[in-house]
């Protein structure tokens, strides 16, 4: 019997581990498609209505459906009160926002890997400086 209940107790973490892969999966998207798309999700999954999302991001009905279908980019304010709202930490959404601006303004660059390349160098220098 003590070697079933090892098993059962190594089954359940690894249930735990794939609800926590497949809840991080779900907001690990990069592009403001996925980023909309990540929200409708979140949504659909607390069994939401869109206009009652809205009411709670104090933004009209049609700018949220916008945001979902990656036609516009939400303010860092309504993704703060979104993760709040979705029960997820804010930095996956802030991640994915901050990940789809940066793309928007290197995206028809022809150096943007070089670029964001040396931007990485820089954030971990003033990093180690402030650190």
């Amino acid at each position: 019997m003590r070697t079933l209940s090892v098993q059962f107790e190594c089954y359940f973490i690894r249930i735990d581990s794939f609800v926590k892969f497949v809840k991080l999966r779900l907001v690990k998207l990069s592009t403001l498609k996925e980023l909309g798309e990540t929200l409708r999700q979140l949504r659909e999954g607390k069994g939401l209505l869109l206009r009652q999302v809205a009411a709670d991001l104090d933004m009209d009905t049609a700018l949220l459906s916008k945001i979902e279908r990656g036609d516009r980019i939400p303010r860092k304010e309504q993704l703060l009160k979104a993760a709040d709202l979705f029960d997820i930490p804010s930095k996956d959404l802030l991640v994915l926002w901050l990940a789809e601006k940066v793309t928007q303004l290197l995206e028809n660059e022809s150096f943007a890997l070089e670029a964001l390349d040396k931007c990485r160098n820089q954030l971990k220098k003033g990093k180690a400086n402030n650190g």
